[in-house]
This record gives C-alpha cells, sequence and structure tokens, in this order.
C-alpha cells in the first residue's frame, strides 16, 4: 500500500514540476522570440514563433519530460517532497 501512495505522489509531483518547469520555460523562451522575429503581421509572428517552439520542443522535450518524474517520483521514494514523509514508529505506537 506505500508503494502505491508513493507512486501517486510521484506521479503528481511530477505532473505539476513538468507543468510549473514549462511554464517558466514558456515565459523565457518568448520573449527572445518576439525581439528576434521581423515579421509585419500576426500570421508571420504567429508562424515564427509555432517554428521556434517546434524547434525547441525537439532538441528539449526529453530532458523536459526526464527532470520531473526523476524529481517527482526520486523525491517521493526517498519521502522529501510533502506527502511523501514517512511517519516516525514514535507516533505509530501512541496511536495503536
Amino acid at each position: 500500500m506505500q508503494f502505491l501512495k508513493k507512486s501517486f505522489f510521484g506521479l503528481v509531483w511530477s505532473i505539476g514540476l513538468f507543468l510549473l518547469i514549462s511554464l517558466i520555460v514558456g515565459i523565457f523562451l518568448a520573449p527572445s522570440t518576439v525581439s528576434e522575429s521581423n515579421s509585419q503581421t500576426f500570421k508571420e509572428g504567429y508562424n515564427e514563433g509555432y517554428e521556434k517552439g517546434h524547434e525547441f520542443g525537439q532538441k528539449y522535450s526529453t530532458i523536459l519530460l526526464l527532470v520531473p518524474l526523476a524529481i517527482g517520483f526520486g523525491g517521493s521514494f526517498m519521502g522529501v517532497l510533502p506527502g511523501t514523509r514517512n511517519k516516525s514508529k514514535n507516533i505509530d505506537n501512541e496511536n495503536a
């Protein structure tokens, strides 16, 4: 049962970290794409941004997936992340 709990929390933490890292990367990537753009219309700018985003995804998608998985599951099974800490034996004995 403990394994399932830690696996579930590892998955939840991984999804949250993936979304957070993706958001941060997007915030820092978008301004540099806009400043380098020479587009005159919205459609040209959209297509240029789409190409740059696709290129970035091709290069770094594996890293963006594996890093949150490693942190989420590693932190969960080590009991470092909130919701995954092991209960101390003293508390278990007092409740019994």
